[in-house]
């Protein structure tokens, strides 16, 4: 257990809190939270029209310790703002995530962030013990998303929300430019914990700008880690510290 979340031994984190694959029968209204545009339109195809995007990557670079989630939210996809943030802060909510960083350190900020709000808070990765060739919700047809999210969502007990909490806090004190799961665990790692890949991509490449390398990067990374990174960290280590 890592922050009040339980990993299996293909890492795919879930929450070991109560099954949640059902609505709870008195109320009828779910908010999806997620970190990924291409899953929030996925999912707003399909007819689902309470899906919060957050823009803010909170896997790189650094962090205050008192955001505020609300402003990275893309309110501009409700045409009724006030009422959406309401909606928000007061129905149960699901939280999308992954093992990508952007994805998991999304989830823990996002569960900090709402840890002293009264509502539940779900949470919903995909089976990768399933599909080894799906890393993200996104990397699914829309209909597929759905089902997968309803089958592998459970609740948070408030004992792993407390974990979380204090797991992200612990994060954000210690920081570095870049947080990871790494060995059962979210964790900061140091700047050059990535470079002999990155190098490795650039030496064979070495007259191509950075718009041609990050594809073979992130290539690269996906298939030895099976997450991507934030292409403005990859650049900042491709530029900065690697020539």
């Amino acid at each position: 257990i890592d922050g009040g979340i339980v990993h299996n031994q293909n890492e795919n984190a879930v929450g070991s809190g109560e099954n949640g694959g059902k609505m709870d029968s008195e109320r009828n209204v779910m908010n999806y939270l997620v970190f990924d545009r291409n899953l929030a339109n996925s999912l707003r195809v399909i007819g689902i029209k309470q899906v919060y995007y957050c823009d803010r990557d909170y896997s790189v670079f650094h962090i205050e310790n008192d955001e505020n989630l609300l402003e990275y939210i893309r309110w501009e996809d409700f045409s009724d703002i006030a009422s959406a943030e309401e909606v928000l802060l007061k129905d149960q909510l699901t939280i999308l995530y992954s093992l990508c960083p952007a994805e998991l350190c999304g989830l823990y900020a996002a569960v900090s962030f709402f840890y002293r709000k009264k509502i539940r808070i779900y949470i919903s990765g995909p089976d990768v013990a399933y599909n080894q060739n799906v890393i993200s919700y996104s990397d699914l047809f829309p209909l597929e998303i759905i089902e997968s999210v309803e089958v592998n969502k459970v609740r948070l007990t408030e004992y792993q929300r407390e974990k979380i909490y204090k797991k992200w806090n612990e994060i954000i004190q210690t920081q570095s430019n870049l947080r990871i799961w790494k060995n059962g665990k979210l964790q900061n790692v140091v700047d050059e914990y990535f470079d002999d890949d990155f190098k490795f991509i650039v030496r064979q490449k070495p007259k191509d700008d950075f718009a041609n390398i990050l594809p073979s990067i992130q290539l690269l990374l996906r298939g030895k880690y099976h997450f991507g990174i934030n292409p403005r960290y990859i650049e900042w280590r491709c530029s900065k510290e690697l020539g």
